[in-house]
């Protein structure tokens, strides 16, 4: 694999024969649409559901270099770029020492893409968003409504003689009153009074469907039905102490259908404006899978930045310690001296302080060095006991980066295709253009054309009613609806349109933006590139000058004063030189993040097809 870290493309060319561990880390989230996320090749990774599932032999593999048990402690000087010194070193009996942890730059990346909880954490958010598409497509689904009902009525009531009458005369307006008494005294002239009872048990149902479809038509059915069973009993008290008790019993049922189709002609006619708010979800689902992206991204280059500051601090330490060391040895060459009457006593104040200084900025280079290493344990998250008393090994040498960066136009356009939040910022775009067609769609009244087909049918017994129906009927017209003034549509379009311009406005000024970053991260790669050759020729010459300055010490042709001061000038030379180095690293981290290609760089790859 050509190029798949330039940072170690000196490294690698003595390691041809050996092949590197390609990462990639899949995201499988939905049936038919996959969240973003990054796959190997051979064996990938796989995030489903929202929690990682990680390569198991390679992480397995990963965890037991980590662990393993190192043969000494780590001293600080730089490590050799030979294959062989950056193997673990293995225990004769074959335990691992629960101090040292061990990686390369490779186990780091690939540890965090795996473990790393922030990430865990993102990986949720393209999920969520997918669940707001669905959402929004609910108002087309199918809307089913069932209902049943029982019941029961019962009602008595007692009737005189006149109520009787009254009723009676109720029921025949028209009759003539000679008749009407004849007829009256006949049936009901020894009647005293009448007990009347009425039991009735009504059970009916309703079942509609509605359907909205995305032309904006609504097509609802209504079937309604109903069963009634009524029983009256009656007990005639008459003058002669007679009773009479009559019984009856009735049945009833109807049904009724309709089928209505609602078609909007002005405000809601068309797929475009019906299926704005889904668009504006799967666009905002899309947003969310470019947004985990950049934060891949962002979380490969915080992974080998604080890598290298870690490396950079381990080196700086091992410098620090050799200062120390040189100081130390500078003292007691001085008190030899004293003891031998070469020197006065007052030199020794010159050493015994500088001993002092060089010890307190041991110090601190110990605190920032455990700092770096509790940034760099709680980005990789390993499953180890006791991680954060853990002490870290890394097994990847910095080294200067001679790879040419090319013109900075091809640089610039690169980003222009790669960068993910300009990618964002696109789509954003699209969805103000979605905006304004819903807000302009609030400016037109509401004008819809409708058509009504009843159907009615009745009879003593419920199955035959069924299939007995009496005629249709149907109702077809249009309605007419606007607010007065609309001044609220009035007002959202007019933000729509703002807010589309000021999209417009932040994808020119994303892109000048873009320009800058990129141009500024080949200033910095070649500030340091040049930095590097002055830091290695000052080095040597401070190193040159301290074996002088020695030299004339122990000829007593010099003062301890001249000779710490080469000490501190070959110490900051050497430091000067480690951090140009790791400046240029980083340097070039930064341009692959300012163009969008760091994925591309490890072979990561973004397995969804809402990137493109």
């Amino acid at each position: 694999m050509s190029n798949l870290l330039s940072v170690f493309s000196r490294r690698r060319k003595a390691m041809n024969t050996t092949s590197l561990p390609i990462v990639w880390l899949l995201f499988a989230l939905l049936p038919s649409f996959f969240i973003p996320g990054v796959s190997r090749a051979k064996e990938p990774s796989r995030i489903h559901q929202g929690f990682l599932e990680t390569d198991r032999r390679e992480v397995a593999e990963v965890d037991r270099e980590a662990t393993a048990e190192v043969g000494q402690e780590p001293s600080g000087s730089e490590p050799s770029g030979s294959e062989e010194e950056t193997e673990v070193p293995k225990s004769s009996s074959g335990s691992s020492s629960p101090e040292y942890l061990t990686f390369s730059l490779e186990d780091a990346v690939l540890l965090a893409l795996n473990r790393n909880r922030d990430l865990k954490v993102q990986i949720i958010n393209p999920q969520i968003a997918e669940t707001s598409v669905e959402e929004k497509k609910a108002p087309f689904d199918f809307e089913p409504s069932l209902k049943l009902q029982v019941e029961q009525t019962t009602d008595s009531s007692l009737l005189s003689q006149k109520d009787i009458r009254k009723a009676a005369r109720d029921e025949y307006p028209n009759m003539p009153d000679d008749i009407f008494d004849s007829y009256f005294n006949e049936y009901f002239g020894n009647v005293r009074q009448a007990e009347i009872e009425k039991k009735a048990q009504i059970s009916g149902g309703a079942l509609s469907l509605s359907k909205l479809f995305s032309t904006g038509t609504r097509l609802e059915l209504n079937l309604q039905g109903q069963y009634s069973d009524e029983e009256r009993s009656q007990r005639i008290s008459k003058t002669d102490a007679a009773e009479e008790k009559l019984s009856s019993s009735s049945s009833r049922s109807n049904a009724s259908a309709s089928l209505t189709l609602t078609q909007p002609l002005l405000a809601g006619r068309g797929r475009k404006i019906n299926l704005c708010l889904v668009r504006e979800a799967e666009f905002d689902r899309q947003i969310s899978a470019y947004e985990l992206k950049q934060y891949v991204i962002e979380l490969v280059a915080r992974v080998q930045k604080t890598y290298w500051d870690l490396v950079l601090a381990e080196e700086k330490l091992s410098i620090r310690e050799k200062s120390l060391e040189l100081s130390e040895r500078q003292m007691e060459e001085t008190k030899e001296k004293i003891r031998l009457g070469k020197q006065a006593e007052s030199e020794l104040i010159f050493a015994q302080a500088e001993v002092a200084a060089e010890k307190g900025k041991v110090i601190d280079a110990k605190s920032i060095l455990t700092q770096r290493t509790l940034d760099f344990l709680r980005l990789l998250n390993p499953e180890v006991d006791m991680l954060w008393e853990r002490r870290v090994t890394l097994t990847t040498p910095p080294a200067p980066i001679e790879q040419e960066i090319g013109p900075v136009d091809e640089l610039i356009a690169t980003a222009f295709r790669s960068r993910a939040d300009l990618a964002q910022a696109y789509l954003n775009l699209q969805k103000g253009d979605l905006e304004v067609i819903r807000t302009q769609n609030g400016l037109m009244p509401r004008l819809d054309f409708f058509i009504t087909l009843k159907s009615l049918a009745s009879g003593t017994q419920f199955p035959a009613s069924l299939s007995d129906f009496n005629g249709s009927d149907y109702a077809v017209g249009f309605s007419l609806s606007r607010p007065l003034g609309n001044s609220g549509a009035k007002a959202q379009s007019r933000r729509a349109s703002l807010s589309r311009l000021k999209y417009l406005e932040s994808i020119e000024n994303l892109k000048q933006a873009i320009q800058v970053e990129v141009r500024k991260a080949v200033v910095e790669i070649e500030r340091c590139r040049q930095q590097i050759v002055a830091m290695q020729a000052n080095r040597s010459r401070q190193e040159e000058k301290l074996k002088v300055e020695q030299e004339k010490f122990r000829l007593g042709r010099s003062t301890n004063l001249a000779v710490f001061q080469a000490q501190r000038d070959l110490t900051e030379a050497k430091l000067g030189e480690v951090t140009a180095v790791v400046d240029q690293i980083k340097a070039f981290i930064d341009l692959k993040v300012c163009q969008g290609t760091l994925l591309q760089e490890w072979s990561i790859e973004m397995a969804s097809p809402l990137i493109r």
